[in-house]
C-alpha cells in the first residue's frame, strides 16, 4: 500500500475553489494525475453515489456533494455533529433512519465514510419546497451549464423559476442572484 502525504494534496490543488472550479469541466491534468495516484479519493463536490468506506479530499468536498445530493432528492438533512475529525448528519424526517457518519482518516484533511444508512423511511413530504442546504455554492454548481453559455442571458428570475420547478426548491432573489455570482467565478 502507498502512503500519500497530505502535502501532496495541498499543493494538488491551490484551495478549495480549484477544485470546484472543476466542476463540469472535461479532464483535468491534475485530477488525472491525483486519480492514478489514489484512484479510490473522491475530489468532485457533485458526486452523487455514496457508501460507506468512501473516501473524500476533505470534508468540504463530503458537505458539498451531501448538499447537492439532498436537493436534487428533495430531502433536508442536519447536522448532529460536525468538528475536524468527525461529521454525522441525519434526515429531518421524523423517525427517519437515513444517516451519514465520517470522520478524518488518520487525523488528516481527508474524510471516510463510516457508516451510511441510505434508505429513508420516512415519508419526505415535509422536506419539499426547502432551501435548507441550497447554499450559493451548491446552486451554482447546478446552475453552472446555463450560465455558462455567452449568447443567453440567465437572469435570478430565472434560476427561481427553474430551481422550483426542477428540484422544488425556493429561492429568494437574493439566493438567485448569489447563486449565479458564484456560478459566473466557476465559469
Amino acid at each position: 500500500m502507498r502512503v500519500i502525504h497530505n502535502s501532496y494534496f495541498s499543493n494538488t490543488f491551490n484551495g478549495i475553489g480549484e477544485a470546484i472550479r472543476l466542476i463540469g469541466f472535461g479532464s483535468c491534468e491534475k485530477v488525472d494525475e491525483l486519480k492514478e495516484i489514489a484512484p479510490g479519493i473522491i475530489v468532485n463536490p457533485n458526486h452523487s453515489l455514496f457508501e460507506k468506506d468512501q473516501v473524500y479530499k476533505n470534508k468540504y468536498v463530503l458537505i458539498s456533494a451531501l448538499k447537492r445530493h439532498s436537493i436534487l432528492k428533495h430531502f433536508q438533512f442536519k447536522t448532529t455533529r460536525s468538528s475536524s475529525i468527525s461529521y454525522s448528519i441525519q434526515c429531518l424526517g421524523e423517525n427517519c433512519s437515513w444517516s451519514l457518519r465520517a470522520s478524518s482518516l488518520n487525523k488528516s484533511q481527508m474524510f471516510k465514510i463510516r457508516e451510511f444508512e441510505s434508505e429513508h423511511t420516512c415519508l419526505l413530504l415535509h422536506n419539499s419546497l426547502s432551501e435548507r442546504q441550497a447554499t450559493k455554492s451548491v446552486v451554482g454548481s447546478i446552475i453552472i451549464g446555463k450560465c455558462a453559455e455567452p449568447n443567453v442571458i440567465y437572469t435570478p428570475k430565472d434560476i427561481q423559476r427553474d430551481m422550483l420547478a426542477e428540484y422544488g426548491v425556493r429561492l429568494t432573489y437574493m439566493q438567485a442572484w448569489r447563486a449565479k455570482e458564484a456560478a459566473l467565478e466557476l465559469v
